[in-house]
């Protein structure tokens, strides 16, 4: 039982090794996307017909733009890895003082589930405004007359019109949250299912105890 015990903790302290790495390389790819613009559009000002220049001036011009998404992605996978840190560290003292698995399969599922809820929350984020964005992207609003006008048309109205703002806003929360929200929201639901499948590898253990 012990062997299949380490066996769990050395897939919680891959799964850690790999999320950490994860959150360094987001973490500085963000920082330096700034600055390879910079040296890239430079370049491309001294040399504008280098096809192998405007290849990474728009490499470095998607970085840039995507900079706040992946600091975001990076700061929540180093908050990931903490807690994993935290998770090996116990199953190891548990492994380690010969203790029962129950306590640590109970986190690992109440980890699970708040990792499904997670991923549910940030499905709903880009599912509702997407919803709203086609049921209200055809919608016309008709502006009222400013003071001063005369009115030009017969329900008071000066002919124009604008579209809803429901469409604008919705657009404005896919924007800022749309990536992030769809990148961890995929990944919340897949460590959820991991999270719950090393749950039931200790509860197993305890059993057989």
């Amino acid at each position: 039982m012990s062997e299949q015990a380490e066996m769990v903790l050395d897939q919680l302290a891959t799964s850690r090794k790999i999320i950490r790495r994860t959150s360094y390389a987001f973490g500085f790819t963000s920082l330096a996307a700034p600055i390879f613009f910079v040296v890239f559009s430079t370049a491309w000002q001294a040399a504008r017909g280098n096809s192998v220049i405007n290849f990474f001036v728009g490499v470095s011009v998607v970085l840039s733009a995507a900079t706040p998404t992946m600091l975001a992605i990076a700061f929540t996978f180093l908050q990931l890895a903490l807690a994993l840190r935290s998770r090996t560290k116990f199953l190891k003292l548990a492994i380690q003082e010969e203790k029962s698995f129950d306590s640590m399969a109970k986190k690992l599922k109440n980890d699970s589930k708040a990792l499904f809820l997670l991923g549910i929350v940030l499905a709903l984020v880009v599912i509702v405004p997407a919803i709203i964005y086609f049921a209200t992207k055809d919608m016309r609003i008709p502006v009222p007359l400013r003071p001063g006008e005369c009115c030009l048309q017969p329900d008071g109205t000066s002919g124009e019109t604008v579209g809803s703002p429901w469409t604008y806003n919705s657009i404005l929360v896919l924007y800022i949250f749309g990536f992030y929200s769809t990148i961890m929201g995929v990944l919340s639901f897949v460590a959820a299912s991991l999270t719950n499948k090393r749950a039931k590898q200790l509860v197993a253990l305890t059993q057989l105890d």
